[in-house]
């Protein structure tokens, strides 16, 4: 890729994935870089990251769980200017409608189980919580969907060394 590339920025309405408060579809932000014939999409969706009290800060993991709704976090500068609410359904179509927008050959997600002594804590030792219920919802929505079988996986190990939260 070309190093010297920009990237643009732009919010992109992803039919399907609705907002639990408004009904209507979510925006999120896409920043794309394009060189030499490639084309690498990043989507922020700016869902809270470890901010419920709740829950031990586990955002994702009381939405998956315990049935809470949050909303997004306008990240300065962004390009989506207005805030959604997430809840479980949302969460989990966000995956599907995300694939079928853009249509990626390669996924790559983390490891959704990386400490197996915890299955179904959301105080994971060796991980964020937020991250390993983001890498489950992605892995759910690739695995029901039957894009496994049409895209690659790639599924990045957490390591021992992660500092424990």
């Amino acid at each position: 890729m070309d190093p010297d590339a920009e990237w643009d920025r732009q919010a992109r309405q992803v039919p399907g994935a609705v907002d639990a408060a408004f009904g209507e579809d979510i925006r999120v932000e896409v920043d794309t870089l394009r060189a030499n014939s490639k084309t690498v999409n990043l989507v922020f969706v700016n869902l809270q990251d470890y901010a419920d009290p709740e829950q031990n800060q586990a955002s994702l993991y009381a939405m998956l769980y315990n049935g809470h709704t949050k909303h997004t976090v306008l990240a300065a500068g962004g390009a989506v200017n207005r805030v959604h609410h997430y809840d479980k359904d949302t969460v989990l179509s966000l995956p599907d409608s995300l694939f079928r927008l853009f249509q990626p050959t390669v996924v790559r997600v983390q490891d959704a189980q990386p400490d197996r002594r915890a299955p179904e804590d959301p105080n994971w030792a060796y991980d964020h919580s937020d991250h390993v219920m983001t890498a489950r919802f992605a892995l759910e929505a690739l695995r029901t969907r039957g894009y496994s079988s049409r895209v690659q996986v790639v599924v990045t190990a957490t390591t021992t060394s992660s500092r424990p939260r």
